[in-house]
Parts: structure tokens; sequence; C-alpha cells
């Protein structure tokens, strides 16, 4: 019974991080994708178009930035839990 609470004590948080890191590479990827769909729906060109990455690659610097003061300020399970349920629904998609 005390291996498998070590076993689980060491897995859970190695599963939980890597399904965050999944889902940022997921939505990097999917903006990737899109950028050509986004260019013909909206006619844009290419420098455009590079604004739409410059503010998603903003806004994930700023997000990744601000993890350390979240986990001074909330601890490290409670942000990552913030983190998770903010990263979850991008999965779904």
């Amino acid at each position: 019974m005390k291996e498998e609470n070590l076993l689980r004590g060491r897995w859970l948080p190695a599963l939980t991080v890597m399904m965050g890191t999944a889902a940022m590479v997921m939505s990097s990827t999917i903006l990737n994708v899109a950028i050509p769909h986004i260019m013909k729906a909206f006619q844009m060109g290419h420098e455009e178009v590079q604004w739409i990455s410059t503010g998603f690659l903003a806004a994930m610097t700023i997000a990744m930035l601000s993890t350390s003061w979240m986990v001074l300020r909330f601890g490290q399970k409670q942000t990552h839990i913030i983190a998770f349920g903010f990263s979850f629904p991008f999965c779904c998609c």
C-alpha cells in the first residue's frame, strides 16, 4: 500500500506537467496551421499575419513570466491547477 502511494506521488505530478506541456505545444501548432486560412479569410498579407504570431508569443511570454509570481502568491499546487484549468479547453479542441 505504501509503495502505491509513493508511485502515485511521483507519477501524478509528472503526468500533469506532461499534459500542460502538450497543451502549450498544441496551442502553438494550432496557430501555425491556422495562419494560411486566416490569410485567405481576411485577405491579409504576411506582414499583417505576423502580428498574430507576435501577439501569441507575447501572451505566452507574459503567462510564463507571471508563473513565478503566481507560485509565490498561491503555491505550486494551486498555480498548476489554475494553469491546467485554462489550458484544458485547448486540449479538448
